[in-house]
């Protein structure tokens, strides 16, 4: 079975990798991409099972970004993490999101909520 590719958007770099090294860890494919522009890029691409995104980006914002992956890609599952999270919940129901998380956010609460949405292909260590 091909290991599910999980697109992190995420400006914050050292959060990004750790989140990236740590899927990799249980065996899903990751790409990461600094800014919403870079996402589009990948996205035409290589359609994810799952999008880990953060609403404030530089470039393109987050809401936009959203937007597009919906119609680019609209299998692929969806977690936001915002610093302002209350502001974002009816993203849920309206953009089909599947979950909206407050920032700071810890990784293992990142890691618990993608195995529930793209269940792990390996189990983790």
């Amino acid at each position: 079975m091909p290991e599910p590719t999980i697109l992190i958007v995420e400006d914050e770099a050292e959060l990004a990798y750790s989140l990236r090294q740590a899927l990799q860890g249980r065996g899903y494919r990751s790409q990461t991409a600094v800014n919403g522009f870079e996402a589009l890029g990948i996205l035409q691409t290589t359609p994810p099972a799952a999008v880990i995104l953060d609403l404030n980006l530089p470039g393109v914002s987050g809401l936009e970004l959203l937007q597009r992956i919906r119609r680019l890609c609209p299998e692929s599952q969806i977690l936001v993490v915002t610093a302002h999270a209350q502001d974002y919940s009816r993203l849920v129901d309206q953009l089909g999101v599947a979950e909206v998380l407050q920032k700071p956010v810890t990784l293992d609460v990142l890691l618990e909520r993608i195995t529930r949405l793209v269940p792990t292909p390996v189990p983790p260590s």
